[in-house]
């Protein structure tokens, strides 16, 4: 099963699960903690290892990023079975939190790791807040197929590893396909996340666990 770095207060009905990026792990994200759980009270934190080495030896992946192109529709498959295991076992059943009260934040590949899984999972989530990520796959949420929940995304404009455009081109699909979306753009942002993106995620956050 997956694992990796968590932050657990002694009284948690509400979980942040951080989905890292190629070639990262678990304690990449979970360096937000610090600034976001003084203002997420009863939250609890949680940032699994992606299941893959990658292909260089160093850090994990979620699927093959396929040349760059990150078309592993098996891979990813893969992953949103491993992700679900881990959601049910490592913090729904083991903590006694509820799905609708747990949000997936992901960066790059694990925003799209995120945003394939969340419509996906037997129960609905509360919502996804994706950095820097592509939607993969939507064609298979057409039909009312998949669960619907708020999702929000952030991208910086110069960003040379994934196109900012990826993410206007989500926020274009999500919306089509019914789901409550916005999208953020930070000028002079490259492929990271700075105080602009955090402080945005963590009001929709906020929000999204008060509804």
């Amino acid at each position: 099963m997956l694992s990796g770095p968590e932050y657990v207060p002694a009284k948690a009905d509400a979980a942040i699960v951080f989905l890292h990026g190629y070639g990262s792990n678990g304690d990449d994200l979970m360096g937000l903690t610090p600034m976001m759980a003084p203002q997420l009270p009863n939250t609890a934190f949680f940032a699994p290892n992606a299941p893959q080495q990658t292909v260089f030896g160093m850090g994990y992946q979620w699927f093959s990023d396929a040349g760059g192109t990150f078309d592993d529709r098996k891979g990813i498959g893969k992953a949103q079975e491993q992700l679900a295991t881990y959601l049910k076992t490592a913090v729904w059943d083991k903590h006694g939190i509820k799905p609708e009260k747990t949000v997936l934040v992901g960066f790059s590949m694990g925003t799209m790791t995120a945003l394939f899984v969340a419509p996906r999972l037997e129960q609905k989530i509360a919502g996804v807040a994706g950095f820097s990520g592509r939607l993969m796959y939507a064609d298979e949420l057409a039909d009312g197929h998949g669960h619907r929940m708020p999702v929000m995304l952030f991208h910086g404009e110069q960003d040379d590893v994934v196109s900012v455009n990826d993410s206007r081109e989500a926020e274009k699909t999500l919306h089509n396909l019914g789901f409550s979306v916005e999208a953020k753009f930070y000028d002079g942002l490259a492929h990271s996340i700075d105080m602009r993106g955090i402080g945005d995620a963590l009001a929709f956050i906020k929000w999204i666990l008060n509804r």
